[in-house]
């Protein structure tokens, strides 16, 4: 029993040893445990001998059969191990790829929402006519993109040059001067190209910005070959929606907007010519009549909400027959021209101001009490009979009677409140000429 004991002892030691490719230390163990072995047996030296040699015969078969075993085994296990490793590497492969393609659809999806906001705004502008309506969308096509402390439209052609529009607010504007120092504004003026400089990446002008000022771009918009605005951002940054980018994609989406508002631009400066065309006198660059009575119905519609008052002013040229019968009719028209030049010098941007019949004037003043409507009205006609024209080295004089009525109180409808305007007039002119009459009910006749 003892000897069964100790032999399972011995072939378990061996085997372990043998499982870590110890060959020797096992063998040595199955031959003294043979030999040990023999001790617990009688008989004799050969008795002894014969079993001594069986023990070792028969535990280092054991030895090299546990030794084969474990020697398939770790070939088994190396060549697990092998696929086991190939297997991850694959696994770590598939999973780059799929980071990989996490990130092109994530690029893809930016690409598109990019896309989409670029369309948008193709969309928007596409109708956009009018300027007003143009500041409105390049406001909104701009946030699309970015977010920014300010937003300017800068005006460099036409009447009003070098005059910028809060592109929150167009009723907001000031100067070139105020937005950017002239030598920035040459630069821009004569490159004609996009200035983009983000935080951090400023250039050596970034002493001609505004103080306070830590990212500026500015977007030029051209008109018949020559720059004709600017589109200013300050403090600027990426908006969320279109998410990070590098400053070339930005530069590339800027490309695409300039190119968008450039055409919006130049379709609404186009049609402020025609329409100008069509709604100005060409000889005194007056409103006709049509396009007066209409901004006409506006502004009396404005006042009433805001309960205020709104004059008007009829003006008429003094013996303008007689004139033209003295000088001619290019005399005459010199005549018109001179008194429509000093009649608008004389108005506001609100004021609305027509060609109401052959040398008849009429303006409307929102927004103006009676008394102040009088003295623009005074102040008018003494600078006409002050401005003589030059007819082939004579000095001739012209001279200008004015009447004035005002509504609510000289009437609620614009016809009414014209009608008592025009009766002033034909007052003044009865009156000896070159004077204003003002309309009071307890002198009309």
């Amino acid at each position: 029993m003892v000897i069964t004991f100790y032999a399972i002892v011995v072939v378990v030691l061996a085997f372990f040893l043998l499982r870590r490719e110890r060959l020797i230390p096992a063998v040595l163990i199955g031959f003294d445990g043979a030999l040990l072995g023999t001790s617990f047996q009688g008989g004799g030296f050969l008795t002894w001998l014969q079993q001594w040699v069986g023990y070792l015969a028969a535990i280092n078969a054991l030895g090299v059969f546990c030794w084969v075993l474990a020697h398939r085994m770790a070939q088994a296990r190396a060549v697990l191990d092998a696929e086991t490793a190939a297997l991850n590497e694959r696994v770590q492969g598939v999973r780059a790829e799929c980071d990989g393609l996490e990130g092109d659809c994530l690029e893809m999806g930016r690409e598109l929402e990019d896309r989409k906001n670029l369309y948008e705004l193709t969309r928007r502008l596409a109708p956009v006519m009018e300027m007003d309506a143009l500041l409105v969308e390049i406001e909104a096509g701009v946030r699309l993109f970015f977010s920014f402390g300010s937003a300017w439209f800068l005006t460099v052609l036409g009447e009003d040059r070098d005059v910028g529009y809060d592109l929150r607010n167009s009723e907001n504007f000031t100067t070139a001067d105020e937005l950017v120092e002239p030598k920035l504004l040459s630069k821009m003026t004569a490159a004609r190209e996009i200035i983009y400089m983000p935080q951090g990446l400023f250039s050596d002008d970034d002493s001609q910005l505004p103080h306070g000022t830590d990212s500026f771009m500015a977007i030029p918009l051209e008109f018949k070959g020559a720059p004709a605005a600017f589109i200013l951002i300050y403090n600027f940054k990426a908006a969320e929606s279109s998410g990070p980018k590098s400053h070339e994609e930005y530069f590339e989406i800027l490309t695409s907007m300039k190119n968008q508002f450039t055409i919006a631009l130049q379709k609404a400066l186009l049609y402020e010519e025609i329409e100008s065309m069509s709604r100005l006198d060409p000889l005194t660059e007056m409103n006709k009549r049509w396009y007066f009575n209409q901004r006409l119905q506006e502004e009396l519609e404005r006042c009433r909400r805001k309960q205020s008052q709104l004059s008007i002013i009829m003006v008429d040229i003094d013996h303008f027959k007689k004139f033209n019968d003295n000088y001619g009719h290019l005399v005459g028209d010199m005549a018109l021209k001179r008194t429509a030049g000093l009649l608008m010098k004389n108005l506001r941007n609100i004021d609305l101001s027509c060609r109401y019949g052959g040398e008849e004037f009429i303006l409307a003043l929102p927004d103006t009490s009676k008394q102040a409507a009088r003295q623009v009205a005074e102040r008018i006609r003494r600078q006409v009979a002050n401005a003589q024209l030059d007819v082939k080295g004579e000095k001739v004089a012209i001279t200008v009677s004015l009447g004035v009525a005002t509504c609510p109180e000289d009437g609620a409808q614009s016809s009414d409140v014209i009608q008592k305007a025009d009766d002033m007039l034909y007052r003044a002119k009865g009156s000896g000429r070159n004077r204003v009459c003002v309309y009071e009910p307890s002198v009309a006749t």
